[in-house]
């Protein structure tokens, strides 16, 4: 709560979940989530000190209180929509206009920008 209320959002109400997964991460889903995986609280790769998630947890905050997440889905659902689209063309559809699509679903969720944004 002291992340958000620092924030110029300070009524935001964020949610923070502690998901079973051995993997270092964590990230921001639409909906003010915050998901933190169990792999940065323990193991031999664990997180040291309070410091450490603190700025983990910022990093994923900015990424919410920017909007980053909903920016993400929006773009993921219009990708989704296209290649509906095109499978169901009653003709084949031209490579260009499928390799096109194929390059635009493998683009990270995150682009650079936001994630420089969010540090």
């Amino acid at each position: 709560d002291d992340l958000i209320e620092v924030s110029d959002q300070p009524k935001r109400k964020l949610k923070v979940m502690v998901q079973r997964d051995s993997s270092f991460n964590a990230f921001a889903l639409p909906g003010d989530l915050v998901v933190v995986n169990t792999g940065l609280l323990q193991g031999k790769e664990a997180l040291r000190n309070e410091a450490e998630l603190v700025a983990i947890l910022g990093h994923e905050v900015a990424h919410v209180l920017l909007e980053h997440p909903m920016v993400a889905l929006h773009y993921a659902l219009r990708s989704t929509r296209a290649a509906k689209d095109i499978l169901e063309m009653e003709e084949t559809p031209d490579p260009a206009l499928v390799a096109g699509l194929l390059s635009l679903m493998r683009q990270p969720l995150l682009s650079t920008a936001q994630e420089r944004a969010a540090d």
